[in-house]
């Protein structure tokens, strides 16, 4: 049985091993965070990769052509009529 006495409430006490661990896991949790909210440096071929992406997301025409009928062409023809009726284009079947 357990009794509560004057002698069984215990300071917190500090062990090297469990302050070692302790500085480990701060450290490693400080390093993730550091490396997820670092911004990569831009580089040219990054601001010539944006200005890529901004002027294809400006297109309201966009051309599929089509070698022969099948599946994946329906998929590309379905795709490019969702983006271009998201731009406000119309869709030409020529």
């Amino acid at each position: 049985m357990f009794v509560l006495g004057a002698d069984s409430i215990n300071p917190l006490l500090f062990n090297p091993i469990g302050i070692v661990i302790a500085i480990l896991f701060l450290a490693s949790i400080v390093g993730v965070l550091g490396w997820m909210l670092r911004l990569p440096k831009e580089t040219e071929r990054m601001q010539t990769a944006t200005k890529a992406v901004r002027s294809v997301n400006k297109l309201t025409r966009i051309l599929v052509p089509l070698l022969k009928k099948n599946e994946t062409t329906d998929r590309a023809v379905a795709l490019a009529a969702a983006r271009c009726k998201s731009r406000r284009g119309r869709e030409i079947c020529a």
